[in-house]
């Protein structure tokens, strides 16, 4: 579960601190990456 919550504040981060930009590209990536992770952390 801790890689789930390290994985939001840095996408979190990068978009508040540095001001990236989230298109529609990447922010699908960001919820299949998300969705790995929680997959991971059951098994």
């Amino acid at each position: 579960m801790w890689s789930v919550i390290s994985l939001l504040l840095t996408v979190l981060i990068g978009v508040i601190v540095f001001g990236e930009k989230l298109n529609t590209l990447s922010i699908l990536g960001i919820i299949l990456a998300l969705i790995s992770v929680v997959l991971l952390s059951l098994a």
